[in-house]
């Protein structure tokens, strides 16, 4: 006698976008098209665990630690076909590393992740000569966006910051 056949799902496994309830899906997929016009020139490779992890960044508002990341992604998910949470931090440090998200350590040695455009602030840089005290307005935008990334890390511990670069 043959052992009964292997039962099948009748769905297809969720990848990507269809596994997101349709109600957070719309929200998620205007989000992610004004990130792609953000990027411009920027080529960042999303797979799906990469993919979804972005979608539970979008719908947190606020920065997560990655088991915080994870337990939003299995909310917002259908059939609950989520990766792991090391996979999420493989993704999120690949997001580091090419702008898009940004890390804080609190006190307590947890890591917290946001989307860098969640935080982002627009800061007035200014250089300041030394010798006669004239002040510059710096208007190059790499400039400016670098050191509002540096700036935004570091206004979490310090709450209130003048920036003056004195040349």
């Amino acid at each position: 006698m043959l052992p009964p056949a292997p039962i099948i799902p009748t769905y297809k496994k969720s990848s990507g976008l269809e596994g997101l309830w349709p109600h957070y899906r719309e929200s998620i997929e205007k989000s992610l098209f004004e990130i792609q016009k953000d990027l411009k020139n920027k080529k960042i490779i999303l797979r799906n665990v990469g993919l979804l992890t972005l979608c539970a960044l979008l719908h947190a508002h606020k920065p997560l630690t990655a088991t915080e990341l994870w337990k939003t992604l299995n909310t917002i998910m259908m059939h609950r076909d989520i990766p792991g949470v090391s996979s999420m931090q493989r993704a999120l440090n690949y997001f580091i590393k090419h702008g898009l998200v940004i890390r804080t350590i609190k006190n307590n040695r947890t890591f917290e992740y946001s989307l860098l455009r969640e935080i982002k602030s627009t800061y007035d840089i200014y250089f300041i000569n030394i010798l006669t005290g004239q002040r510059a307005k710096c208007f190059d935008e790499t400039i400016n966006k670098a050191l509002s990334i540096k700036i935004n890390a570091l206004e979490e511990k310090f709450k209130k910051i003048e920036v003056n670069i004195y040349v």
